[in-house]
């Protein structure tokens, strides 16, 4: 694993592998999430998904990876 990658080629295989679009190199990706720019059932379930207080103004998250559902 080099220094900048996050993740392993092990890792990156076995996500790919399962349908995941992996961040360019590996490295990572933030989204900033933002209490105001959701309703409140919304940022209800944001946070306790990331088990964090509801009183968070905002969070951070560093991803590597998406999986998107074509519903």
């Amino acid at each position: 694993m080099s220094a900048e990658n996050f993740l392993s080629n092990h890792q990156s295989e076995l996500l790919e592998s399962k349908g995941w679009m992996l961040t360019p190199k590996n490295n990572g990706k933030y989204l900033t999430l933002y209490r105001d720019d959701f309703n409140l059932r919304a940022w209800e379930e944001v946070c306790q998904q990331l088990d964090i207080s509801m009183q968070t103004e905002s969070v951070d998250i560093l991803y590597f990876g998406i999986s998107v559902s074509n519903q």
